[in-house]
């Protein structure tokens, strides 16, 4: 069996290089130079274009669909990375999204993220695994998301500045956590629409404790907006990879607390 993950270079990309035995392309090689598929049996995409993330839809710049169109006439199935942006907007702290539940995505990132999702199954059927992840994180430093903002005021500002309330609970989760999860669904591809995360809310104000704490030292500041509180519910996921393991809130408490000695590792270098 041969696994190769598209996206080398990104932060998921990155994560998966636990496993030794897969291959890695990035998506400028994965494109230009196809003989790669007839080696594949999974393939997992990590790779998606900035500019489907702020504009509108354009065929051009979507990755997945080029690589969908690529093993098309092959038996190898496919791992789509989705994003729980595709539900939508929640307004409830105690709403689990679940796949049955209708998407009403907000952003052309949710809109983009969406639209590939079913462009992809009418191509590739039952040889398609959709994963909507939570809120990835990781050691990343200077990236456009939530922690890499959050790492980034830390070292340049001595403060996380929240767009959002602390109590806000959203669904976290560890990328090293997500690469073991791959190993489970890879190894054993099932075809569907599945969610990928804790399964439970975290407060954001005590992720950004959390960060301050392994940092050693920071401030919080945060906006009075009660917005967008969610977690995913694994039901199914556990369903389909039984031997999936289950993340406790002590587990992401460390996992965070990590990321903050992480980054006060790199002032000392």
């Amino acid at each position: 069996m041969s696994i190769f993950v598209i996206g080398k270079n990104g932060l998921l990309g990155q994560s998966l290089k636990i496993h030794n035995g897969w291959n890695f392309l990035s998506h400028d090689e994965a494109l230009s130079n196809p003989a790669w598929v007839l080696q594949a049996s999974c393939v997992i995409n990590c790779a998606f274009a900035p500019a489907l993330r702020t504009g509108p839809y354009n065929e051009t710049d979507d990755i997945d669909l080029t690589l969908a169109r690529m093993i098309s006439t092959e038996k190898c199935h496919y791992i789509m990375i989705s994003s729980r942006a595709a539900y939508g907007l929640c307004e409830t702290p105690d709403h689990g999204w679940r796949e049955s539940d209708v998407p009403h995505p907000h952003s052309d990132y949710a809109r983009n993220k969406l639209h590939i999702e079913q462009t992809l199954t009418s191509i590739l059927g039952d040889r398609l695994t959709i994963l909507r992840l939570a809120t990835m994180f990781g050691h990343e430093l200077n990236r456009p998301s939530f922690f890499g903002l959050a790492l980034s005021g830390l070292k340049d500002k001595n403060t996380i500045a929240l767009d959002m309330h602390p109590d806000v609970p959203r669904d976290f989760y560890a990328v090293w956590r997500f690469a073991e999860a791959l190993g489970l669904i890879a190894a054993d591809p099932k075809p569907g629409l599945y969610n990928l995360g804790s399964g439970h809310g975290t407060k954001c104000g005590d992720v950004a404790r959390w960060l301050i704490a392994g940092y050693g030292q920071g401030n919080l500041t945060h906006t009075t907006d009660h917005k967008d509180p969610f977690f995913l519910n694994m039901d199914k996921t556990y369903a389909a990879w039984p031997t999936l393991p289950m993340t406790s809130p002590q587990q992401i408490r460390d996992d965070v607390i990590n990321c903050g000695i992480w980054l006060k590792e790199q002032d000392q270098k």
